[in-house]
């Protein structure tokens, strides 16, 4: 009997290990997005963060994991204590974020659907987060990223950026010990890496030297060009994100087209990748009011039908 037990909890042990990737905390390709917090104080598509798209990883219909973009990796000690006291500030960059409680509330909601929330530091134009930092700020950083993450329950980080990717990186050891580090002080949390992929990358050292301790990094504007020179580089394929912003942009053919995201979906699924990005969840519709007029393609809108990329891209790799 003890016998039959063992064998019986042996294989519970096995098949229920594979459904979790103990490296990256993820059980299997996921679709990921971007939340505009600066949208919150307005009433178009996405602005509630509390009412998104959100599915559990393996489901159609949504999303799985929320980048909250972006906090400020250069905010003083005294900005961060001024923001942790009051009850209208959730960290410095969220500005628009007024109401912490109403945070939770949200962060809880996306976490009952079955999904992931991060919050996100940088920007695709800001240099990566820590780089210009001395050391007690850089401490002062981590320390405060991962608090943030502790008392708001939120799944990990994300550090997006162009500096030290296009162009070298001036102090790339910043960045490595704030990522290693991070992962010293969160073991069980997602820690993740976003930079530009319309770029030949300049620097691979921070990549190179802080991989092991990432999740997985994700390339805002994907090809195949550069998945290839992530792969040579020695990046295992599950920590690849196929990345793609949506909306108009320079010398697009078909800016407002999902043609270029199923393939970015089929590339992820043929070749084992982590998942699916895109950029983002509030330009994502139909008409964002500033943005241009209804069923426009613009920079800051699809003119498609409300959650058409975030739905196509989840319909793509879960269910075809």
């Amino acid at each position: 009997m003890k016998l039959l037990l063992l064998v019986i909890f042996a294989g519970c042990f096995l098949s229920c290990s594979a459904l979790i990737d103990p490296v990256t905390r993820i059980s299997r390709p996921h679709v990921e997005t971007y939340w505009e917090s600066w949208d919150q104080t307005h009433n178009n598509y996405g602005s509630n963060l509390s009412t998104l798209p959100v599915v559990p990883i393996g489901a159609v219909g949504g999303f799985n994991v929320i980048n909250l973009a972006f906090g400020n990796a250069d905010a003083t000690e005294d900005e961060v204590i001024a923001c942790d006291i009051s009850p209208d500030c959730v960290t410095p960059g969220l500005s628009d974020m007024k109401n912490n409680e109403a945070f939770r509330r949200a962060v809880q909601t996306i976490h009952d659907a079955g999904g992931f929330v991060k919050i996100a530091f940088g920007g695709e134009n800001a240099v990566i987060p820590g780089e210009y930092l001395n050391q007690d700020e850089l401490d002062f950083l981590i320390h405060r990223i991962a608090n943030l993450i502790d008392n708001y329950e939120l799944d990990g980080v994300d550090f997006t950026f162009k500096s030290c990717w296009n162009t070298a990186c001036e102090h790339p050891e910043n960045p490595i010990y704030l990522i290693n580090t991070l992962r010293e002080l969160m073991p069980n949390k997602i820690i993740s890496l976003t930079f530009p992929g319309d770029y030949y990358p300049y620097d691979y050292n921070v990549i190179m030297a802080t991989y092991e301790n990432l999740d997985y990094v994700m390339m805002s504007r994907s090809c195949d060009q550069y998945l290839k020179y992530l792969i040579e580089m020695g990046i295992p394929r599950s920590k690849i994100v196929w990345g793609y912003i949506q909306g108009k942009r320079d010398n697009d053919h078909k800016p407002c087209d999902t043609l270029d995201l199923v393939y970015g979906v089929e590339r992820v699924k043929a070749e084992q990748l982590g998942g699916v990005m895109t950029w983002s969840i509030n330009s994502d519709t139909y008409y964002r009011g500033y943005a241009g007029n209804p069923g426009e393609c613009t920079l800051y809108q699809t003119g498609q039908e409300d959650g058409t990329f975030i739905k196509t891209a989840s319909y793509y790799l879960n269910h075809l």
